[in-house]
């Protein structure tokens, strides 16, 4: 009887640690609740589009195609001032983290003359944007 209730006792702390693992990649995907603003920073924009990205390069795909929002500019990815995007170059600087079940695409980018923006784009269309502009 007590070797019994010694397992039922392990299982159910070890189902309760998983579950707090994966329902952390649900409730906050991205870490911490939304970012607010501070002065020349943000608030961090999130949005969900109804798309399933599996690689990197879907991921710089989706980029290419789709206006996220007006901050997404990769300049610093550009060649030349008013050139055109180097999109090997973006996708060689594309991170890939997990988060539960699910992929998390990461983007470090300089748009305009500012700097230290992310853009993270989880496998199921969840995106977050954040950065500052100025000191």
């Amino acid at each position: 009887m007590k070797k019994k209730s010694i397992i039922g006792i392990i299982f159910g702390v070890g189902f309760i640690f998983v579950s707090f693992y994966f329902l952390k990649y649900y409730l906050f995907p991205f870490g911490a609740p939304i970012i607010s603003s501070s002065p020349n920073c943000g608030p961090e924009d999130r949005y969900n589009f109804n798309v399933s990205i599996n690689s990197k390069e879907e991921f710089v795909d989706f980029i290419k195609v789709n206006k996220i929002n007006q901050w997404v500019k990769l300049d610093n990815f550009r060649n030349g001032f008013d050139g055109e995007v180097n999109w090997s170059k973006v996708i060689s600087n594309v991170k890939v983290q997990r988060a539960g079940f699910k992929k998390i695409y990461i983007l470090d980018y300089n748009p305009d003359t500012c700097s230290g923006f992310t853009l993270k784009m989880l496998s199921d269309g969840q995106v977050s944007i954040y950065g500052c502009c100025g000191k």
